[in-house]
């Protein structure tokens, strides 16, 4: 009975055993799951929340998991509850009801961090008529709820994203402005879930469709060409080279060279001109040494925490 050595199991095993439970949904396997869920390493914990989602179909599993994380005094973290929910397909209706029902419980959540936590669960469930209960997050004072908001309701609610983006591009938050070059950019990277200042996990988003952009998509890339912030200004241009809009490639350089993380944005910046080069002419030469950086990246806009 594993239940009775598990304490005395060395940290490594027991990350395994909470992997290793797997496609096992039998009672004895969540009963150990909600041990492991507890244990003082942070592996442990992740490795049996990882298991929980993979069998968030099953009701008690779902629970077992949400009701950890929001038990108060629990050592379970967000980002490491949820550091795999974002990479999964929503194609398992119960799944998805689950994830629904549990987005339903944390939008009204004293926590800050779970009221964004409500808003990804929404998007991950993507029923397209949640996009009215996502909507008044719009107006949310905490700018991570807002951001959040937007990107779930680009996905929930296709025909009305590109007034949001543009709407986004005006937020007095630079976190909710990245949303802009992020959903607008043809790049392959991945969105950044920002519960808190110190948790957050990743994910990969579709890029656009459509190689041309709509006349308010393309306001709201100019109106961050010139803003205050550099990370913002270079997304925005890189944003432009790939879907074929003409910018300024000297700023490009500039804005890169007063990021704070200038070698990743380097990186984006060559990974869009590596399949977007041939299509320039002679006037943007100044960004051929960005070639020399492409390589595929995680993120246009602020770094995995």
């Amino acid at each position: 009975d594993l239940s009775r050595v598990i304490d005395d199991l060395p940290d490594d095993q027991k990350v395994d055993l909470g992997l290793t439970l797997k496609g096992r949904p039998t009672p004895e396997a969540l009963t150990l799951l909600k041990r492991l869920l507890v244990e003082r390493e942070a592996a442990t914990r992740t490795a049996a929340a990882e298991t929980l989602v993979e069998s968030c179909h099953l009701p008690e599993w779902c629970d077992a998991l949400f009701d950890e994380l929001t038990r108060t005094g629990t050592p379970l973290r967000l980002h490491e509850a949820v550091d795999r929910l974002p990479q999964r397909e929503s194609g398992n209706t119960a799944a998805r009801t689950n994830l629904r029902r549990w987005a339903g419980t944390l939008e009204t959540a004293e926590s800050a961090p779970l009221k964004v936590l409500a808003a990804t669960l929404y998007g991950q469930a993507a029923f397209r008529e949640d996009a009215a209960r996502v909507l008044p997050m719009l107006d949310a004072e905490d700018p991570r709820l807002r951001r959040e908001a937007y990107w779930t309701l680009v996905k929930l609610d296709p025909s009305g994203a590109t007034e949001r983006i543009a709407r986004a591009a005006d937020d007095p938050s630079e976190e909710v402005r990245a949303l802009v070059p992020a959903a607008l950019s043809r790049s392959s990277f991945s969105w950044v879930h920002r519960f808190s200042e110190t948790e957050s996990v990743s994910s990969w988003r579709q890029r656009p469709d459509s190689m041309r952009l709509k006349e308010l998509e393309r306001g709201a890339l100019r109106k961050l060409d010139a803003d205050p912030v550099a990370e913002l200004r270079a997304a925005s241009m890189i944003a432009m080279l790939t879907r074929g809009e003409p910018f300024d490639a000297a700023e490009l350089m500039s804005a890169i060279g007063e990021c704070r993380d200038s070698v990743s944005m380097s990186i984006a910046a060559g990974d869009a001109l590596t399949s977007n080069y041939a299509k320039l002419d002679p006037g943007y030469a100044p960004l051929l040494p960005l070639l020399d950086a492409a390589r595929p990246i995680f993120g246009l806009y602020g770094k995995d925490k």
